[in-house]
């Protein structure tokens, strides 16, 4: 990245489905780092490791070491934290990291949410194993496997985030304030200003960050964390197969023991999906502001924090005026509402939406690109630009970079 002394670099990576993302803010003598998100889940060109390796040796110094400034976890969802649990990070100096309230070792609210979560994801991560190795797995949707395991503890990379890198950063678990601006006092960033907008501690947020309550089978764990033997409401042992039986007429039909099937698993798929918003609801929302330059950076914040950002007069006339918009979960249609762009944005921003088509067949949403490229200058990480011209300075296989004026 090439710094200058009137312009913001953010530098993309193309890490698939997942965030990665550098940026260098102009300061003396040297460039100040921030490395927001470091993970994926479906790989593209580059793999994780080489990832890590370039973002390394682009934060090197003269005197051959690396150094970031600051590093922000927006939440521990795999494909935004997978990258940190390499080994290598114990070399780089940082200064400080940030991480959403909901981290806190200390708060008991966040650690419950923490642990109601964590207990989720494992009891869909094994019962999805237990599927499959009784054979059940093959008639479901593997993405529903994938989404729970993108939710399970990441633990290696929450180690790094919370204890690792040299230089013994300083940790900060930020909440955003209920009415107003909050600032972050940050001797990392000299003369950048951040404002945090999310996650706040309202009732209403907080509730979006509990995964469903119920006892379905798929939460029914032991103490050791196994789940107990599986009890499918809609599962085959409900199908009295004819023959077996003195009255056939309680067989039920082939076509009607598809339909239950197909009820099982979209039980799994909306517990699965209510695990996955309930994560991205704790993701912390920063808006870093020099100059004129005024950057959005809102993870894979869902509803409940976009709703509190857009009944914030103060928050909503920051965002208005943003520069730069890094597209929220990978342009699902649950995050970054498209009112956002059409009515609260201004028409001269650049934004980046970090994805993978094809994983998912409705991410990245096609109305939500439509608005991005009618509204803004639009970059997505899996599609080279050809001839990239400003905002976008570089677009390769491997990254796109951009550059946001002071």
């Amino acid at each position: 990245m090439i710094a200058t002394k009137d312009a913001v670099h953010v530098r993309m990576y193309n890490v698939g489905f997942g965030d990665c993302f550098l940026v260098s803010f102009p300061s003396s003598p040297n460039p100040l780092k921030v490395l927001i998100d470091c993970g994926t889940i479906a790989a593209a060109s580059m793999k994780m490791t080489d990832v890590v390796q370039a973002i390394i040796d682009e934060v090197t110094e003269d005197d051959g070491v690396a150094r970031i400034d600051l590093v922000v976890c927006t939440h521990r969802h795999a494909d935004h934290v997978s990258g940190f649990a390499d080994d290598r990070w114990k070399s780089v100096e940082v200064r400080e990291v940030w991480m959403p309230w909901t981290e806190d070792p200390q708060d008991q609210e966040a650690r419950r949410i923490r642990e109601t979560q964590s207990k989720l994801a494992l009891g869909l991560d094994k019962a999805w194993q237990a599927k499959i190795a009784s054979g059940l797995a093959a008639a479901g949707d593997p993405s529903i496997r994938d989404i729970a395991i993108n939710a399970l503890s990441n633990a290696s990379a929450m180690e790094t985030l919370h204890k690792g890198f040299a230089g013994k950063p300083k940790r900060k678990f930020l909440s955003a304030p209920k009415k107003g601006l909050k600032t972050v006092k940050s001797t990392a960033l000299g003369d950048v200003v951040t404002y945090v907008l999310g996650p706040d501690k309202s009732e209403a947020v907080i509730r979006d960050m509990d995964p469903p309550a119920g006892k379905t089978y798929l939460q029914q764990l032991t103490t050791t964390g196994e789940p107990l033997s599986p009890f499918e409401p809609f599962g085959p042992e409900w199908t009295l197969e004819s023959l077996q039986y003195e009255w056939d007429a309680l067989a039920v039909p082939p076509a009607d023991a598809a339909k239950l099937r197909s009820l099982a698993e979209l039980a799994d798929l909306g517990i699965t999906v209510s695990l996955d918003k309930a994560v991205n609801g704790t993701s912390l929302v920063l808006v870093f502001e020099l100059g004129d330059a005024v950057l959005l950076f809102p993870g894979d914040a869902q509803w409940g924090t976009w709703n509190a950002i857009l009944e914030n007069e103060a928050a909503k006339e920051l965002i208005s005026r943003a520069s730069f918009l890094k597209v929220g979960h990978h342009g699902s249609h649950n995050a970054t509402p498209k009112e956002f762009v059409t009515n609260v944005m201004g028409g001269a921003c650049c934004s980046m939406m970090s994805t993978k088509a094809g994983k998912w067949e409705s991410i990245p949403r096609k109305p939500l690109v439509d608005v991005l490229r009618a509204r803004t200058k639009f970059a997505r990480s899996d599609v080279v630009q050809k001839n990239p011209s400003k905002p976008f300075m570089l677009s390769s296989t491997n990254f796109t970079e951009a550059y946001v004026d002071v």
